[in-house]
């Protein structure tokens, strides 16, 4: 199957992300020849979904009629957010729920940038067809995490289908994997041909990674 390649925190989150812990804000870059993300950005690419290319093909050459390969062509459109953390106002919001050595605790590991955010979206689109991969992760330096729970702080993914002309469209896997420190979020879309009776069919599949120091790559 192929891989398609190529905010503040709230007040409540936030006393306890930042008690978790202090890391330099210098998170350093992974060693990864994938295109990875470090600040805001977007980019829009072009290209072929080769699992809907090879179920096309098969049922051209099988002679069915009224569908065409055109639909195998997409763009994809990823935008990554800057890092969002802990602003004075946040700090300052936080003051009366914490003790006089918390608030300590938390005024120094805000300064040291200790937890941060970042969202990010693409979106898979050819016209007839589109759905989105989103969400949200938290990183410390040392750790990455997403569905789970950590120092307070949850992240999410979205899998949702925006449009379909002409196809059945279904969210077969939304889900995340990996480590402590690297977390792969998979995107598994299935596409049925509505004038096919449902014979024309094939899975899309999609992994969006993001790790510790930050970074997000596909």
């Amino acid at each position: 199957m192929k891989k398609l390649t190529s905010a503040s925190l709230g007040a409540a989150a936030l006393t306890a992300l930042l008690l978790a812990g202090s890391v330099s804000p210098a998170f350093a870059a992974p060693g990864t020849s994938k295109t990875a993300v470090a600040s805001s950005t977007t980019s829009t690419t072009t290209g072929v979904d080769e699992a809907c290319l090879a179920a096309v093909n098969t049922a051209i050459s099988r002679g069915e009629t009224g569908i065409s390969t055109d639909v195998c062509t997409y763009t994809q459109t990823v935008t990554v957010s800057a890092p969002a953390q802990a602003t004075p106002a946040d700090i300052q919001a936080a003051r009366g729920t914490l003790s006089k050595s918390d608030y300590q605790s938390l005024q120094a590991a805000a300064a040291a940038g200790a937890v941060q955010s970042k969202t990010f979206n693409r979106t898979y689109d050819n016209v007839v067809v589109a759905w989105h991969q989103s969400g949200r992760f938290y990183y410390n330096g040392s750790r990455a995490w997403v569905s789970t729970t950590y120092s307070g702080a949850t992240g999410y993914q979205s899998c949702v289908v925006d449009r379909a002309i002409g196809y059945i469209i279904e969210v077969k896997k939304c889900d995340e994997s990996g480590t402590t420190t690297t977390r792969n979020l998979r995107a598994m879309f299935h596409s049925s041909v509505v004038p096919s009776g449902g014979t024309v069919n094939w899975d899309t599949e999609w992994h969006t990674y993001v790790n510790a120091t930050g970074s997000v790559w596909w």
